[in-house]
């Protein structure tokens, strides 16, 4: 991850600019300010998936680290993968998943709509205590709520 990546998020993550001071971007660009401060190496639970809420009893998770790595369970199986960027530039690498059997069909359709909407996910910013994932455009994909680790 590019030095002013890092030091972008380690302002975001102690909530302060000041953070910043030491943090110089190696391309001499000026970093782009967040639109909120996001709070790494926590853990949440889905609230709404594109305006509609998750099955009860199979709600997706998703644990955001600051190392760049994202887990989680998307309904039935847990996934991983990485992350890059900055809040208002956000990239989700492809996903890695296991291969349970989940059933009855709805999970399995929730779980590939969680996956994709994740991958989607090109914003986030913090709605109250939410943590909310935005495609190009400002659309919600994702809500999440805050939660204990798995």
């Amino acid at each position: 991850m590019k030095r002013h990546t890092l030091c972008t998020l380690a302002a975001m993550a102690v909530g302060g600019a000041a953070a910043l001071s030491g943090c110089t971007p190696t391309s001499g660009a000026a970093p782009k300010a967040p639109l909120a401060t996001i709070p790494l190496d926590t853990h949440w639970r889905l609230m709404e998936l594109q305006g509609q809420a998750p099955i009860a009893g199979h709600q997706p998770t998703l644990s955001w680290e600051a190392d760049g790595r994202i887990h989680g369970h998307a309904s039935c199986n847990r996934y991983f993968g990485e992350w890059s960027g900055t809040p208002q530039e956000l990239q989700v690498k492809p996903l890695g998943m296991t291969k349970m059997a989940c059933f009855p069909d709805t999970i399995n359709q929730q779980e590939t709509a969680f996956a994709q909407a994740l991958q989607q996910a090109r914003r986030l910013r913090m709605d109250g205590a939410q943590l909310v994932l935005e495609d190009g455009t400002g659309r919600t994909l994702l809500r999440f709520e805050p939660t204990q680790a798995e």
